[in-house]
């Protein structure tokens, strides 16, 4: 019997571990694995245009799905695909790259040398995603390995399930739970691994119970680590607020290890505070900051051993304590209500998914009950909604999503509108069309150019993008109307074929 081409293999492997969307470049990539996909109608490629729709796509996926998904950035046009690509650490991506490309900002980096090493490094970059932290792993090879003869058959794969539980030294909780009894101002800092790990109730009652101010992890995230609409929930930390710059002890959940070399939390941590940090990976946190305790254990489990300790060991100083903290706690004032906003949450109700690429809107100012359906854009990624909103839409079909975007974000998002505009999927985007490229002047007034009056920066605005025809030029639908009537505009894309631009003015 004779073996398969190693881009067959490719595309068994695929369909056997139940990735079904492979995410990739349009044209060279796409053509040298059309006639597998032809063979393999159990995976359906998404082509996009770019390297960063291509990831925008991956990175609404991953986080539909919680990974792995696989995305193919061969023949990526250069500079098109750098090491400074957008791409999140957070993403559980399989990449696949040209061997001879640059090695990319992941958590590995694997080089098969045939179709039967493609087929084990593309299960074990798989698993190796969903690791928590969770990451891309990069598997690079050549073109000729795809054509090369391999095996004639693979075995299936008997899914493992991580072990996610790590409970916790009972010794070990006895100490962190005399730490956290002791200390006189302490908050907690939720980070996005409470969503995965499902963690999130017992932060909520670890901190009712203490009346903890609880603080949003500084470092960008899929989403936030707590209900934003929590009355605990203080937001990002800020070194004026007093709430964090006073705390004595940071109870770190939620966040697995610091981000290297420098991490943003390490940074705003005020002067004199211990860390008591939860995570399954060891001393890294009390090693980077030099001051506390770390309680090895997954966060689901530490969270619970520690609350249930603090219930036993809890006396009426340490409660009235509690009880006056409760008292003293002022989390920040909502600012003044934002009509699109508001009309959106109501649009989408409790389930559904806000996908912020709107620079002028907090996503911690946003409240939101269940903090897996408010998803941020990752750091200098305007554009990212639009083609984020595509896998998320393949991930989460049963629920509502929208994109809350300005004019530069639709027009950086092109991309995303054309793959959506492609396989006609019921994406919608709510652009505020600010009609202002006002990016451009603030960069320029942030660098003190000089020569430049305000008439010439205003100049730079123009021309004003046409958001129907933009929208129409895709293949996508349109609506324009006021903040007023946005809910009942939405509702009427419902029954509208494909993507649809709500323009509103």
């Amino acid at each position: 019997m004779s073996g398969r081409r190693g881009d067959d293999l490719l595309l068994l492997t695929l369909g056997r571990d139940g990735l079904r969307y492979l995410t990739g470049l349009a044209g060279e990539a796409f053509a040298e694995l059309f006639e597998a996909c032809l063979c393999h109608p159990e995976v359906v490629y998404l082509p996009a245009p770019d390297p960063f729709t291509v990831l925008s796509v991956a990175d609404g996926l991953g986080r539909a799905t919680g990974g792995p998904v696989v995305v193919n950035l061969r023949h990526a046009p250069a500079p098109g695909l750098n090491s400074q690509l957008p791409l999140a650490p957070w993403l559980p991506a399989v990449v696949l790259t040209d061997r001879t490309g640059p090695v990319l900002a992941v958590k590995a980096r694997l080089e098969p040398a045939g179709p039967a090493d493609l087929v084990e490094a593309v299960r074990v970059a798989a698993r190796t995603v969903i690791l928590p932290p969770t990451g891309p792993v990069q598997v690079a090879f050549g073109a000729e390995i795809l054509a090369a003869e391999g095996p004639a058959e693979i075995p299936y794969l008997r899914r493992q399930y991580l072990p996610r539980t790590q409970p916790p030294d009972p010794e070990a909780v006895r100490e962190a739970a005399d730490l956290l009894l002791a200390a006189e101002r302490p908050v907690l800092v939720a980070g996005p691994e409470l969503v995965r790990y499902g963690a999130v109730d017992e932060a909520a009652a670890l901190a009712e119970r203490l009346a903890l101010p609880v603080f949003l992890d500084p470092a960008a995230g899929p989403w936030p680590g707590f209900p934003t609409a929590h009355p605990a929930c203080f937001g990002h930390p800020f070194p004026d607020d007093p709430a964090w710059s006073e705390t004595d002890l940071v109870v770190v959940v939620g966040r697995l290890r610091p981000a290297q070399p420098t991490d943003p939390l390490l940074g705003l941590m005020p002067a004199g505070a211990r860390i008591l940090a939860v995570s399954p990976w060891g001393p890294e946190w009390v090693t980077a900051h030099g001051r506390g305790l770390e309680l090895v254990a997954d966060p689901k489990s530490g969270l619970r051993a520690l609350r249930e300790q603090v219930e036993r060991w809890l006396t009426s100083v340490e409660a009235r304590s509690a009880a006056e903290r409760r008292r003293a706690l002022t989390p920040p004032t909502a600012g003044p209500t934002d009509p699109v906003v508001e009309a959106l949450l109501d649009y989408l109700g409790a389930d559904g998914v806000l996908l912020v690429d709107d620079p002028a809107v907090g996503p911690d100012r946003i409240g939101r009950s269940d903090p897996a359906t408010l998803w941020p854009a990752p750091p200098d990624c305007r554009g990212w909604g639009v083609g984020a909103a595509v896998g998320a839409w393949l991930g989460l079909p049963t629920r509502r999503q929208v994109v809350l975007s300005d004019d530069a974000g639709l027009v950086g998002g092109l991309g995303g509108l054309w793959t959506a505009a492609r396989f006609r999927l019921p994406v919608r985007v709510v652009v505020r069309n600010r009609r202002a490229y006002a990016g451009v002047g603030a960069a320029l007034r942030r660098r003190g150019v000089k020569g430049l009056a305000e008439a010439e920066l205003a100049s730079l605005d123009e021309p004003v993008p046409n958001l129907k025809g933009l929208a129409e030029a895709f293949g996508a639908g349109y609506i324009r109307t006021a903040a007023a009537e946005l809910r009942s505009a939405l509702e009427e894309a419902l029954g509208l074929d494909g993507p649809v631009v709500v323009e509103v003015a």
